[in-house]
């Protein structure tokens, strides 16, 4: 017997639920047989085929993996959508700021990056190892995805962005809580989107008030450049270990 970690219920078996939903890992996958988990360290390079992307079969049983059907199809809707006819917000100077989120109920779209944000938190798997909400979050997310419902507190705001002169499309990062500022956030990665949640009491600073979504319109998706972000950085570190692996595989055939 297993337990599902959303109804709290013994199961004989539980469902191969995805974290991040399956739909996102086909644009990832494009037109290959599957997607490709690069794990990268300093001893070793591990690449992974994966048909259908991650999936986790410890923390949902199948009654309540279809709870997030809902949720998880309109955050597919939004942010795909978007980038098929761009609706482009520009400046007084004509420069351009952000694309607008097509359609959005901003229900649907808050509780499907709460329902992420919760799986990424409960699930053991090493991709999202680097995020823990807690026991107090975990609970209050938890209640408000059960519900169908939102509150009206500060606590799970978000942002999202897009670089748009981004090297390396149709990619999913692992997400990562980080602080900003002092104020815990957690980076959620989708193919060409980046999300930043905050899991804090304290209030969204005034620069992130002006773009995160809100209950109403506009709701922007803003564009920042790749160049100087933390997603560069990620890139930028994972080929230096990459380099230093193969160096150390170099001295290691030329010593033997």
């Amino acid at each position: 017997m297993k337990r599902c970690r959303f109804c709290n219920r013994n199961k004989p078996a539980l469902a191969k639920a995805h974290v991040i939903p399956r739909s996102f890992f086909k644009i990832v996958r494009g037109q290959a047989k599957h997607s490709t988990e690069m794990r990268v360290t300093r001893n070793a390079m591990k690449a992974t085929y994966r048909q259908a992307g991650h999936y986790d079969g410890d923390i949902l049983c199948k009654e309540c993996e279809q709870k997030f059907s809902s949720y998880d199809a309109h955050g597919h809707s939004v942010f795909t959508n978007v980038f098929k006819e761009p609706n482009i917000y520009r400046d007084a100077a004509g420069f351009e700021c952000a694309y607008l989120l097509p359609d959005v109920d901003f229900l649907l779209l808050k509780l499907f990056v709460l329902s992420v944000l919760w799986r990424a938190s409960v699930s053991r798997l090493f991709f999202y190892s680097k995020v823990d909400l807690g026991a107090r979050h975990e609970a209050k997310i938890k209640s408000l995805i059960a519900n169908g419902t939102i509150d009206d507190s500060d606590d799970y705001q978000f942002v999202c962005s897009h670089h748009k002169d981004h090297p390396y499309p149709n990619v999913i990062l692992p997400p990562l809580s980080q602080k900003i500022g002092g104020i815990n956030y957690v980076h959620l990665s989708l193919p060409n989107v980046q999300l930043l949640v905050k899991v804090d009491k304290r209030p969204m600073p005034d620069v992130f008030r002006k773009i995160m979504v809100t209950p109403n319109p506009p709701h922007y998706m803003v564009l920042f450049p790749f160049r100087g972000s933390s997603s560069q950085d990620y890139f930028e570190g994972m080929k230096a270990v990459i380099r230093e692996h193969w160096a150390t595989k170099g001295k290691e055939r030329r010593a033997g």
